[in-house]
């Protein structure tokens, strides 16, 4: 991991921001610290045993990585439609809870401001893509919530979507996928395990640390860094299998 570590300082170390020519670059950095933040989380479940949780942290790298290939095809309308629809939920959000504190008449002057600073960061992105000659609605319904699936198609790569994706989205509790992980019926009896489990650790770790590289060698290449993105290309390929017994 610390290499990783090493490849996303290298990538947060330059110039970006919202407002400018390149605001693509800011939101990979974000991106590519979250993604990190999930992969170092993931391992620390897999060797303390909880490997059925995993899948639910980097099926969130997975969408990461995909969002990345949709701004590496349209980086200003991908950025500006990531920024704008993370602001108009939060938006949504902190509107529905003020309209019930009014209704309960327990509204507050902390509430009020908070709701116009919401207010005042999304009318900030609508004017950046206003002032580019693009519709900040066109760009939330496109690249605000992005249909994974269309987008994998378009790079040839849907069988991540049917596969990978399919598999980490099975781990969410409505799927019941993971039962099996916790659940044992032996000997006529039924078993609930709350301790940690040492299957499948080795496994969890390689494919947080794969997802968190397949990350950063995207956002090496939005950011038109192509010495970083061979750097990443090379730590993906050198990667090797753990076996159970080497975690510890």
């Amino acid at each position: 991991m610390r290499q990783v570590d090493e490849l996303v300082g290298r990538l947060v170390a330059r110039e970006t921001g919202t407002q400018g020519d390149r605001p693509q670059d800011y939101v990979v950095c974000v991106l590519a610290v979250r993604s990190f933040r999930l992969s170092v989380s993931s391992i620390q479940l897999a060797v303390c045993g909880y490997t059925d949780a995993c899948p639910n942290l980097y099926r969130t790298v997975w969408e990461i990585g995909t969002r990345l290939l949709d701004i590496l095809e349209h980086p200003i309308e991908g950025a500006l439609g990531y920024l704008l629809q993370g602001a108009s939920e939060e938006l949504g959000a902190a509107r529905a809870e003020h309209q019930r504190r009014e209704e309960d008449d327990s509204a507050t002057q902390d509430a009020d401001c908070r709701l116009s600073a919401l207010q005042a960061t999304y009318d900030q992105y609508a004017s950046f893509a206003v002032a580019r000659g693009l519709d900040p609605r066109v760009l939330q319904r496109k690249h605000g919530k992005l249909n994974y699936r269309a987008v994998c198609s378009r790079h040839g790569l849907e069988d991540s979507y049917l596969v990978n994706y399919a598999f980490a989205s099975g781990y969410v509790h409505e799927k019941n996928w993971a039962t099996g992980e916790f659940v044992s019926n032996e000997d006529g009896g039924r078993q609930f395990n709350l301790a940690p489990v040492s299957g499948a650790r080795a496994a969890c770790i390689v494919d947080a640390l794969r997802s968190a590289l397949i990350v950063m060698q995207l956002a090496a290449i939005v950011v038109h860094d192509s010495v970083l993105a061979s750097d990443a290309e090379r730590a993906l390929e050198s990667l090797t299998l753990l076996a159970d017994r080497d975690v510890v």
